[in-house]
């Protein structure tokens, strides 16, 4: 157990350092949209997969435009017309042309495409008037121009985003293998606390809107949340939802109850039952009491009570480990920097997080902190686009650069 004061890298580090990916699974590409890839993906096949006409246009020998280079119109016979999904086997000959459309196989022999708007068409035969400027092969896709056979396109940890999923429905594939979304019990605990559904609230109780938050972050982060009911404060009640939420999921997040309070029995109950706990307090403003530990094999992380805490908290430890559990790349949430609309001042002891919108203008990125940065007002994280981030002790004028936390795309004026 320590106490000490973590910096965030430290208590992520620890946190990263415990947190293995999940195992795989087989996903049909109707279902692996946001999924994260488990295999690492190489083109099957040369694409294009055959010399294929990027042009409407005119398949020809460019032996016979020679006498273009003399201003001299070509007519050449035409032989066939290859649309798009089909092919011809006969060679073509001098003087003669295919009328081919764009995709199409280019005809045996054919070494050239004549676009159609430099051509007269006439019955059974076709006048060139322009040669192609780019000579021999012009307005031709070689095979394998783009791949070649056995290149590798995708490793193993990126997003399985549409262009993938299109990417490899033309490779003829209709599955994928992914790494399984993370189950995430969110265990909240608590006697202030009320079901979402209460209908007679005590002067002293709230509702629990902080599961519901939670779940709504995991969903977002790749998660699949799992709301476990209500404890109250009973250190047995905790204990025994502790080891259902260990049996139903991958990763357990508790809500409340790790800091130092009489009545913080989440403490008691983790420590009771982790293999190995550390109950941290970490340099950080929203939020500071941080409890991680594993019960066989399970990580769980302990998040404050409070529920704009434990929003900043989330996406700041929660995430990374969500991203590693799944397998990816990118566990952090992307950093930018933006110019800041208010003077920003941290702690000067504590990394301060501050909730905000993100403008994207002419000049680059503009970062607009919430009036109210108050950790008892869960406003400050609705419609927000990043978190601010000022490290120990600094300050910030207005104007000033400050590293933005993306949550989502920056919005434009």
């Amino acid at each position: 157990m320590s106490n000490s004061l973590l910096t965030v890298d430290e208590a992520l580090d620890q946190i990263l350092g415990r947190i293995t990916p999940l195992g795989l699974a087989r996903s049909s590409l109707l279902e692996a949209a946001g999924s994260v890839l488990a295999e690492a993906v190489a083109s099957p096949i040369d694409w294009p997969r055959f010399d294929a006409s990027a042009m409407d246009g005119y398949a020809v020998l460019h032996h016979d435009l020679t006498p273009l280079l003399t201003n001299q119109p070509v007519t050449l016979q035409v032989v066939g017309f290859v649309p798009a999904g089909q092919h011809v086997e006969t060679p073509l000959r001098a003087g003669q042309a295919y009328k081919i459309m764009t995709g199409a196989p280019l005809p045996p022999g054919a070494d050239t495409v004549v676009m159609r708007e430099d051509t007269d068409e006439g019955e059974g035969q076709v006048r060139v008037r322009v040669a192609p400027k780019d000579g021999r092969g012009a307005n031709i896709r070689r095979q394998g121009e783009n791949l070649r056979q056995g290149t590798l396109l995708y490793p193993t940890g990126v997003l399985v985003d549409p262009g993938l999923i299109g990417l490899l429905a033309s490779f003829g594939r209709s599955q994928v293998a992914i790494h399984r979304a993370p189950r995430v019990a969110i265990l909240s605990t608590g006697d202030e606390l009320a079901e979402i559904d209460a209908r007679d609230l005590a002067p002293s109780q709230i509702i629990n809107s902080s599961s519901y938050m939670l779940a709504a972050q995991v969903s977002r982060a790749g998660g699949v949340p799992i709301v476990l009911p209500l404890v109250p404060d009973v250190r047995e009640s905790i204990t025994a939802a502790l080891k259902d939420a260990i049996a139903c999921a991958d990763l357990v997040l508790t809500i409340g109850g790790v800091s130092m309070g009489d009545l913080d029995l989440v403490r008691a109950a983790i420590e009771e039952l982790s293999d190995q706990v550390g109950f941290w307090q970490v340099a950080i403003k929203p939020g500071k009491p941080l409890a991680f530990g594993s019960v066989g094999g399970i990580p769980l992380i302990g998040l404050p009570g409070n529920p704009v805490s434990s929003f900043v908290t989330f996406e700041i430890f929660v995430r990374p480990a969500l991203q590693k559990l799944l397998g990816s790349h990118q566990l952090r949430l992307p950093r930018v920097m933006a110019r800041s609309t208010k003077a920003l001042e941290a702690p000067r002891n504590r990394t301060l997080y501050v909730r905000g919108k993100v403008f994207a203008d002419a000049e680059g990125l503009v970062f607009d902190a919430d009036l109210s940065q108050s950790s008892a007002n869960l406003l400050s994280v609705v419609d927000i686009d990043g978190l601010g981030v000022v490290g120990p002790g600094q300050q910030l004028n207005a104007g000033d650069w400050v590293h933005v936390d993306l949550l989502r795309s920056p919005r434009v004026r």
